[in-house]
This record gives C-alpha cells, structure tokens and sequence, in this order.
C-alpha cells in the first residue's frame, strides 16, 4: 500500500473534525470507521433498528426513520454496537440525537465503551457522559482513547424506561494493524518512520549488510553502500573466498644436475600447486604462489619456461 496523494470524501459528511469529511493520514486510514458496519442493539423500537445508527444520515426534523431505537424495558440496560471487524485505534466518538421532542432526555447519563467481543458486559468503558441533555438534533463527541474491535453506547436502565435513539454513531479511528501502514511507515497515525535497519510494510523486514545499517525503509536498498564481503543493492549477497581451490600452476621447470660443467640429465617438473586469496573492502585481490623445487642434488636451471601461464580471471568467489 503505497501513501495516498489525495484522499476520498468519507461517510457522512460531517463538520466540526478534521477526519470526518475527508478520511486523513498517509494511507487515507482515518475516519470515520463505524459507517455501515454490521451493528446491534437491545432489541428494536418502532422497526428501528440498529444499522440506521451508521447509514451515514444524522437525522432530521422531520422524522427519526433514519435512528436506531433500542428496546428497553424499565431497570434493563439499553445498549448499541458496532463490529469494526478488526482491532482498532479509537480516537473519539461522536452521537447524534434525534430532533423528535423529548429527545433531549434520551441521551444522558450514557457511557462508550470498547472490546474485542459482541458480549457488552465485557467491554471497558473509555468514556462517559453525565446527566447534562443533549438537545434535540444535537451531537456530542466524547474522546475514547481505546484500542478494540467493538464499540458500544450503554445506558443503565432506571425506573422509569428511558428511551435512547441514535441517529448516528460516528467512531473515528483506524485500523490498529501496521499493515495498513505504507512501506517505510509504523505507528499510530503511520507517521513513524521504520527504525534503522527495518524496512518495508509494517517495518517487518531486515535491511542487508548495509554500512552504518542506512538503508531505505520502504524498499531496503542501502544508501552508503555495502559492508564489506557483501554486494548487490540491498547488500544481502554474500561473497566467499574460496581457500580451499587447488590451482595447477602449470609450469615447466627445468631442473639440473651436472657434475664441473657436464650436464648429466634433466627433468622436468610439472603441476606445482598452490593457492592463496582474500577479500579487501569490494574487490578481490589473488595471490598465487607456486612452489619451484627440484630433487636433491639438482638445481634450478636459469631458464624457466612458462608453457602455460595462469589465467588470474579463475573465479574465487561464489555468490550465495
């Protein structure tokens, strides 16, 4: 996933935060993840129910057809959902009332709670709302700094039935998975550069050899170069020298024996091996040394003959 140039409108068209008219962050993540998301709730009022309360419509004077209505009976908990369908970073929640009169004593004393179950009972509340109405066709927006897949809206049940509508429940966040990061990206708003020697999506791969372990974090490529022993752009193809290689140096020597100034016999002595080889920074530096002996008692004529000199392109390195 690359990083977004420019992000698409997001659902509904809301004012008042940055993230709800447009979704933000590099890989257009933030918004308003709640809309049209599978919901539910204590049962149903009137036939309203729960997916109304994320159909990206905040309600209107008219008519509350467009707000989820939870059934509630006196003393019993009323209570909404919405299945993110993945662990989330919560931010803030935001809940619209109806414009129906009467509205006002609908939403009071709620809480906005989070967990990684459909099971209410079970989630945390990370935000709570006291007994100060909100009025008819208002919204109020609590900050839910919370991590989870469900969000919820509870409110205790009282003496009397206390009715609850929602017209919109709007969650702003992002999914929690760095996955969802572009390459190179990490953290709560994919604004954190992968640590040294990381790259990639979700930070997940290792940088190569690299000097001073500079290398890209989106693609890895190193930037100063290579270690030494290492090529290639990510510097992750090791060179070995190869010591263990005979080379037969194939050349003829002439050896001597005589006796004042008569030559007796000669020889010649062929296949003298021997090899050494290293590594120094990026290139390769050979060395080959041939023994030259002749048996006891003779000695090495002046002349030497190379009747087949050593070709020093022979490969030492493997790459692996």
């Amino acid at each position: 996933m690359g990083t977004c140039s420019e992000c698409k409108d997001g659902f509904p068209r809301l004012n008042n935060h940055p993230y709800r008219f447009k979704w933000g962050g590099p890989a257009c993540q933030i918004g308003n993840v709640a809309y049209n998301k599978a919901t539910d709730q204590s049962g149903v009022y009137g036939g309203l129910d729960s997916s109304r309360g994320v159909d990206g419509i905040t309600g209107s004077s008219s008519s509350q057809s467009n707000c989820a209505h939870p059934d509630n009976d006196e003393g019993v908990a009323a209570w909404f959902y919405v299945d993110l369908e993945s662990v989330h970073q919560i931010y803030n929640v935001t809940i619209y009332n109806t414009f129906n009169s009467g509205g006002s004593y609908r939403m009071v004393d709620f809480s906005i709670r989070v967990g990684n179950t459909s099971d209410v009972d079970e989630h945390a509340e990370c935000a709570h709302y006291g007994r100060e109405a909100v009025v008819e066709g208002g919204d109020v927006t609590l900050d839910c700094s919370a991590r989870g897949r469900y969000v919820s809206f509870r409110r205790e049940g009282g003496e009397a039935i206390d009715l609850v509508a929602i017209c919109e429940f709007v969650v702003i966040g992002h999914p929690l998975t760095t996955a969802e990061c572009p390459a190179g990206r990490t953290g709560t708003f994919c604004l954190d550069v992968c640590d040294a020697g990381s790259f990639g999506v979700g930070c997940s791969e290792e940088c190569g050899h690299c000097k001073n372990d500079l290398c890209s974090a989106v693609d890895g490529r190193c930037s100063d170069g290579c270690e030494p022993g290492f090529l290639g752009d990510r510097c992750n193809e090791k060179l070995i020298v190869q010591t263990d290689i005979t080379y037969t140096c194939n050349y003829s020597v002439k050896c001597l024996k005589s006796e004042g100034s008569s030559v007796l016999s000669s020889v010649i002595i062929l296949d003298l091996t021997g090899t050494f080889a290293w590594l120094s920074g990026f290139s390769v530096e050979l060395s080959i040394h041939c023994d030259v002996w002749c048996p006891e008692n003779w000695r090495i004529d002046s002349q030497i003959e190379n009747t087949d000199p050593i070709k020093l392109t022979e490969l030492l390195l493997r790459r692996t």
